[in-house]
């Protein structure tokens, strides 16, 4: 005969433990050697289990919309749950959890090649120390999620694959991305949460903007001196009319740079919306080699005007107290 042990192994993940001393005390317990002996006769006492901790997990329908949550934004959850930083997710975690800020949200674009046809867009998230990361949707998820998501405000994410960044169109500093499927879990925290800044910039002076290589992308702030008129061209490729403006920025370095700005940002951001030399934050603008370093703005650029930033009160003093008087000495763009 032979006796065959069947064994199972448990690995338990994210042990947390709630107290490094005795649990608190359940009934009366008496000391063994002061009870009274049991009578045969009598049953023995019921004992009473512990309650059981039970972790509410608010129903999500249509991509994060909640029901029968208090208040309807997740607020509670997000102030009990532990998240993961971005910085640290990586194609090795299954499970994760991420509370960010959506900084920037693309259009919906249509793809058609060998393999089919499909929809996609993609979102910018920012959580509280810093992290950068993209998510793409793609098909069903575009429908799900694509209203659900909105810039400046906060979300609850978890579920998700995690892969290599493709870098053509991912400028955040991160070497991964993530995809979000329909399986994707998401709950609205707000816009008012405090911890998750409302962008994150590294804004290189123009003066340093002669050091990036061509075709790098980068953050530039400064005051603008100029607002051509429009213009258009036809693209070498797709033979497409396209607009195009060029701007002027100027900061405290005393040097300026021609910025080309293209599509609907050329006529968004006219000689009326940039009249008063007002400050305009760039962030995500492609360095250029043509003439001497200039710069021009994707798909992937936003720009902000009179954003409130710290750098943004550094260029206005100086301006008004000097600057516009240097505001032409030297422009990059024009080196031959």
């Amino acid at each position: 005969m032979f006796l065959i042990l069947i064994c199972r192994i448990v690995i338990i993940l994210n042990l947390q433990v709630l107290s490094d001393g005795p649990g608190m005390t359940i009934g009366d317990p008496v000391n063994i050697d002061t009870s009274v002996p049991m009578q045969l006769d009598q049953p023995p006492a019921q004992s009473h289990p512990p309650p059981q901790q039970q972790t509410y997990k608010p129903p999500i329908q249509n991509g994060g919309a909640l029901s029968g949550y208090p208040d309807h934004t997740g607020s509670s959850l997000a102030s009990t749950t532990q998240f993961h930083p971005i910085a640290s997710l990586n194609p090795y975690q299954n499970r994760w959890t991420i509370k960010a800020r959506v900084t920037a949200k693309s259009p919906i674009r249509k793809w058609n090649n060998a393999k089919g046809e499909g929809s996609l867009f993609s979102i910018d998230l920012l959580d509280a120390h810093g992290g950068q990361i993209r998510a793409t949707m793609f098909k069903d998820a575009v429908d799900k999620f694509y209203d659900l998501f909105q810039e400046n405000r906060v979300y609850i994410i978890s579920k998700g694959t995690l892969k290599l960044a493709n870098k053509k169109f991912s400028r955040l500093p991160n070497e991964y991305e993530l995809t979000l499927n329909t399986d994707t879990e998401v709950i609205l925290v707000g816009d008012d949460d405090t911890s998750i800044e409302t962008q994150k910039f590294t804004f290189i002076p123009i003066n340093e903007i002669t050091k990036i290589e061509p075709n790098e992308f980068i953050d530039v702030i400064g005051i603008v001196t100029h607002v051509s008129s429009t213009s258009s061209i036809m693209t070498k490729t797709t033979h497409q009319q396209l607009t195009k403006r060029s701007i002027t920025l100027a900061d405290n370095s005393g040097l300026s740079v021609e910025v080309t700005l293209w599509g609907e940002t050329a006529e968004r951001y006219n000689e009326i919306e940039l009249a008063n030399n007002p400050v305009m934050a760039i962030k995500s603008v492609r360095v250029s080699d043509f003439g001497g370093r200039s710069l021009g703005t994707t798909f992937q650029s936003q720009l902000f005007v009179n954003l409130e930033h710290e750098r943004s009160t550094e260029l206005r003093h100086w301006f008004m107290n000097g600057g516009m008087d240097l505001q032409n000495e030297h422009n990059i763009s024009k080196n031959k």
